[in-house]
């Protein structure tokens, strides 16, 4: 999507942070309750590890993630691709979590910095959205489970890891049938926003 000529990264607000937090409004990160905890936190002037209620893991990913955004792209009409099929990040092993995402160039930078910030050890499967970003290859349709099952083939995931489970954008939830039907995994729905997914999956951990 395109917003005053630059790419819509979806940073988070407040509110997606909050749902992450304990929700007890101890006080003891020094803000009265969890929600203004998570406006400090967004506004950058504390972090996640000040509060001594939040398991490491996601304290960690928050304090990785929330000095990036927001993050600025310029629209880039080209709509450069990435070609191939499949990315790891980290050490992925058998058992990391397996996601999905469009092939535009800008969304593949975007989630670099998101996942090495992060620290992260996962699969990523790149399908051919023809350079749309998520948002626009689900509204041109070209986010397909063809081509998700394309390059689950190309990349020859079944061989890369023990277990049948893909994570799509929430995006792209719609498609989340068709792409079941056509892989025979379980197709499970992820965040709108990359920068939600370290929070998602330390969350899952």
């Amino acid at each position: 999507m395109v917003v005053d000529e630059h790419a819509e990264t979806y940073p988070l607000e407040a509110a997606d942070v909050l749902r992450y937090l304990p929700g007890t409004d101890c006080g003891r990160c020094g803000a009265p309750t969890c929600a203004a905890f998570a406006e400090q936190l967004i506004g950058k002037t504390c972090r996640a590890a000040d509060c001594p209620e939040l398991g490491g893991p996601m304290a960690e990913a928050m304090d990785a993630v929330l000095p990036l955004m927001p993050r600025i792209l310029p629209y880039d009409q080209w709509m450069k691709t990435v070609e191939e099929p499949y990315r790891p990040f980290g050490d992925p092993g058998r058992d990391s979590p397996v996601l999905v995402t469009g092939n535009f160039v800008d969304t593949l930078t975007v989630l670099d910095e998101i996942f090495t910030a992060a620290n992260l050890s996962l699969h990523l499967l790149i399908a051919d959205t023809h350079g749309y970003s998520v948002d626009n290859a689900v509204e041109e349709r070209w986010f397909k489970a063809g081509n998700v099952y394309n390059a689950m083939n190309a990349a020859g995931m079944s061989r890369l890891v023990g277990h049948t489970e893909l994570l799509i954008p929430g995006l792209a939830e719609r498609f989340r049938s068709d792409v079941q039907r056509l892989t025979r995994w379980r197709v499970e729905v992820g965040p709108v926003s990359g920068f939600e997914i370290p929070l998602y999956l330390a969350e899952l951990a």
